[in-house]
């Protein structure tokens, strides 16, 4: 059976092609002025693959982030190739 997880949140979109994304307010949250961007109750996180595990993470029923520490290595593996392909 497969579960669905619904949560709310804002989506703020940033235009790059205005420059948006080197505004001071968007600095703040970001120094290196990329996306995405995730903030939590004024926690504020960036890099895709670090939001990625903070999201799973949140949700350890979801199944997305395993709990077994072979399968967390071997998710690990592939984000690091992702990154650096």
């Amino acid at each position: 059976m497969t579960q669905h997880y619904r949560q709310s949140c804002e989506v703020q979109l940033v235009d790059f092609r205005r420059g948006e994304q080197r505004t001071p307010e968007y600095a703040a949250l970001n120094p290196n002025r990329n996306m995405p961007t995730l903030e939590d109750n004024g926690f504020v996180l960036w890099e895709s693959n670090a939001i990625l595990f903070y999201l799973a993470a949140q949700r350890p029923e979801s199944g997305l982030w395993p709990t077994d520490l072979q399968a967390q290595a071997d998710v690990m593996r592939w984000l690091a190739w992702e990154r650096g392909h």
